[in-house]
């Protein structure tokens, strides 16, 4: 027989979990927008690779709004990420990574965006852009070539923000009253390894007023109202290194509140924040990630101001990648780990399936004529089908671990060649197939 040898081509794989591909999530105020960031694409699309784009899901209708340039290498690929819109649905935008072959000579600024719906002075910059939730106050920086800038969209005022040039990741969110929420760090030490920064509040012509510096801090977000700030506290050191607490601070009152601790354990490898929290519009509903006793993202948790308690309002056994909470705190969207897209109606507490699961991941293994090959990955089922070209493969079941697939005897007497493999799901209204190298196929099969 004649040894095939799959070539691993689809996505990447991290240590405990695949990466999902529906990401970085952003809706209206009435939840009934949303806009997210995918290597996906859709099946019509057949101009496109597998660059990140960006896509609105509206009245049931998909739209792409943007999509990155398609390089073969590039050591930065360009991309279009990080998209927001306003309450309103008016203004809307994304951030733009201009990409680089050889990242050597930095001769323009590496960050860019996309704004739409308003005007921004000339002279404003587009580096890593934040906008409060009303569209009017707007953050950005011109890397590595100038600090950040805050800007009043409605009075055209431009002023400088105190953080340091090279403090990142950003945070400098504003909120619809024109307070900015600062991420303080020493210049030399933006990630906060060697000590907390100074989560502070700030508005042109006045200083910073701190407001948390006890432990490192990831992923604080500021209600749109500006009345409470919520983050995840990361101890360092002593018997308690390394716990994670999600924590609510009242901006006008300095109250702290624990809403969730992830269980006990060494978190030390992981860089980004687990709960992830997002604020509806009056910082009333806190929606966030929550953990199960062996740290895996098992649900989607809502805390609510008023009676100080959270309840949890999605559960999935593929795990959640993130959420996000419409402005008036109806909708809640939701991705799970195998790019499950929901959306969860607080009021009727409908939620409806608006993605099936899409799986990405890699080929376990030697194909062998005959035999069937384990393409391993999350979110794949009985009723997906796999092709060849125009020629349908056996699937010969769903797995957790993946989808067994047969490759034909026929094979035997073809010479060695390049086979284009795609696996389909008929019930997926999107039309979305699965992340790879070439968006057309899932592996290549030598």
């Amino acid at each position: 027989m004649t040894k095939l040898p799959w070539i691993f081509l689809c996505g990447s794989l991290r240590a405990v979990a695949l990466q999902a591909q529906v990401e970085q999530l952003a809706t209206s105020g009435d939840g009934q927008t949303l806009l997210f960031h995918s290597h996906f694409r859709l099946q019509s699309e057949t101009d496109l690779g597998s660059q990140g784009k960006i896509y609105r899901w509206q009245d049931g209708q998909w739209t792409r709004l943007a999509a990155a340039q398609d390089v073969s290498f590039a050591i930065s690929p360009p991309d279009v990420l990080s998209p927001f819109l306003s309450t309103d649905g008016a203004v809307i935008g994304w951030q733009i990574n201009v990409g680089c072959t050889l990242c050597q000579i930095v001769v323009v600024p590496p960050l860019s965006s996309d704004v739409s719906g308003i005007s921004l002075p000339p002279a404003f910059p587009r580096g890593t852009l934040r906008m409060s939730a009303n569209g009017r106050y707007f953050t950005a920086d011109s890397y590595p070539f100038s600090g950040a800038k805050y800007l009043d969209a409605v009075t055209g005022a431009i002023a400088d923000i105190p953080v340091d040039v090279f403090a990142r990741p950003v945070t400098r969110n504003p909120a619809n009253d024109g307070t900015a929420l600062l991420l303080i760090t020493a210049s030399n030490d933006p990630d906060q390894s060697n000590a907390p920064g100074t989560l502070s509040l700030w508005r042109p012509g006045s200083d910073p007023q701190p407001i948390y510096s006890e432990t490192r801090v990831l992923d604080p977000a500021i209600a749109a109202n500006g009345e409470r700030v919520a983050f995840e506290a990361v101890v360092e050191g002593g018997p308690e290194d390394d716990q994670r607490t999600l924590i609510v601070v009242d901006t006008h009152t300095g109250e702290r509140l624990s809403i969730a601790s992830m269980p006990p354990s060494d978190y030390r490898a992981t860089r980004e924040s687990f709960a992830k929290p997002v604020w509806d519009a009056n910082g009333a509903q806190l929606v966030y990630r929550s953990f199960d006793d062996r740290a895996r993202p098992a649900a989607i948790s809502l805390w609510d101001a008023a009676t100080g308690t959270s309840r949890v309002v999605l559960t999935n056994s593929e795990g959640f990648a993130n959420a996000v909470i419409g402005g008036d705190g109806t909708i809640v969207w939701a991705v799970t780990g195998a790019n499950r897209l929901l959306r969860l109606d607080l009021v009727t507490g409908v939620t409806d399936e608006i993605l099936p699961p899409l799986g990405s991941g890699g080929v376990d293994g030697d194909g062998v004529p005959g035999l069937a090959v384990l393409i391993r990955g999350a979110g794949f089922t009985q009723a997906q089908t796999a092709f060849d070209g125009d020629l349908q493969l056996p699937v010969v079941g769903a797995a957790p671990e993946g989808l067994w697939v047969q490759i034909p005897w026929e094979y035997a007497s073809i010479p060695r060649a390049v086979h284009k493999v795609l696996i389909r799901s008929e019930n997926n209204p999107t039309g979305y197939p699965l992340d790879s190298a070439d968006p057309n196929l899932l592996c290549r099969l030598l």
